[in-house]
């Protein structure tokens, strides 16, 4: 554990949180189903394992807006010495939108109750532009966000200190006072280093 993280862990920061900055993937939605992989998996016919490590490994440009879905689903499958056709890239950038697609219920309760306590909050996601447009247009539990931060619009992915600049800039209040809250604590510790105080999502209780 880091000196940082140690550090919040011991109530070391104490500055009041005025705003709340969400990831979105695995905190407000819960993770892919291992049947979502499955699906994925079988339209390149390959193996989940052999999948997820393709999947992963162009998932970064994808999310930062670099690459499109064409270009993204074809270094998938060249990774696993398949090809695709158009129709076989929309059908698994349908899959791939759907896996992300299902809330936490827990999560959006306590989202609910920091709208009825007037609570300003933003979301900083690292975010592919399919995902990002079904999330904007037909996303229908999703509250209303005073501010929305994706790599696919910036052109650069969390840890990178751009894109929390970009997300603190959305609001009034001074970055100390921001709680930013994502799953992966290299992302949390960049937000530490940002200025923000940060939370390492391990399910809703512990937050």
């Amino acid at each position: 554990m880091s000196l940082a993280i140690e550090n919040i862990a011991k109530g070391d920061l104490m500055a009041e949180i005025k705003a709340v900055v969400f990831d979105y993937g695995n905190v407000l939605c819960k993770p892919p189903l291992e049947d979502d992989i499955q699906s994925m998996a079988g339209l390149l016919d390959t193996n989940k394992n052999l999948f997820e490590n393709a999947y992963w490994q162009h998932r970064l440009d994808y999310d930062c807006g670099l690459t499109d879905k064409v270009q993204y689903w074809t270094a998938v499958s060249g990774s696993l010495g398949k090809s695709v056709d158009r129709k076989a890239i929309n059908d698994l950038t349908r899959l791939d939108v759907l896996s992300w697609s299902r809330p936490d219920p827990e999560m959006l309760t306590f989202v609910e109750n920091l709208v009825n306590s007037n609570v300003p909050m933003a979301i900083l996601s690292n975010m592919p532009r399919d995902l990002k447009e079904w999330v904007e247009d037909d996303c229908d539990w999703l509250p209303e966000f005073s501010h929305r931060t994706y790599s696919c619009d910036l052109k650069c992915a969390k840890p990178d200190p751009k894109i929390y600049s970009h997300s603190k800039g959305g609001f009034d209040s001074h970055e100390s006072s921001l709680a930013f809250v994502d799953d992966r604590i290299e992302n949390v510790e960049a937000a530490i280093a940002s200025g923000m105080q940060a939370f390492h999502f391990k399910g809703l209780a512990d937050l």
